[in-house]
């Protein structure tokens, strides 16, 4: 009796980790589609209203959480305040958050043109990284949940 209790407390646990590895996966998608619309915002208050950098993150502070730590970080230079937020931003890639700093870091140095073509070409990178963790995250998904059930199913097998 308390070896088949055993058996299904393991098999549980393994469905669970599964299906919540699966769920964390899902984890950069959620946070490169929030940083997306926050940068696309960010970026028609500082070409479109010509507002400074500083106004415009203290503006949208609430669509970001990374809005709100490159503030409390505005006495570094741009491109570091931008690494220092977004290093603390754990679902992101280092390439991610390079494509971010950059785009911000670069924005504000030149003509209103120059700088919505920076935030279009920075914005066109981040929404392909996007669109293909989005598609990696489906079979990412897949995988850990059917590696949760079999490793239950091996579990109950094993115990028989």
């Amino acid at each position: 009796m308390l070896k088949w209790i055993g058996v299904a407390l393991s098999a549980a646990a393994c469905v669970a980790l599964g299906f919540g590895v699966a769920n964390a996966v899902g984890a950069r998608v959620r946070t490169l589609g929030e940083l997306c619309r926050a940068m696309r915002l960010l970026s028609r208050r500082v070409t479109l209203l010509s507002e400074p950098m500083k106004e415009a993150l203290d503006a949208l502070r609430f669509e970001s959480p990374v809005f709100g730590r490159v503030l409390s970080h505005m006495d570094e230079p741009p491109y570091t305040a931008w690494q220092i937020a977004l290093k603390q931003q754990k679902e992101l890639s280092e390439a991610d958050a390079a494509i971010i700093a950059r785009i911000a870091a670069d924005s504000g140095k030149s003509g209103r043109a120059e700088q919505e073509r920076i935030f279009e070409a920075g914005l066109e990178l981040l929404e392909e990284r996007e669109k293909s963790a989005r598609e990696k995250a489906v079979n990412d998904k897949k995988l850990y949940r059917t590696l949760g059930i079999l490793a239950a199913v091996v579990i109950i097998l094993v115990s028989l």
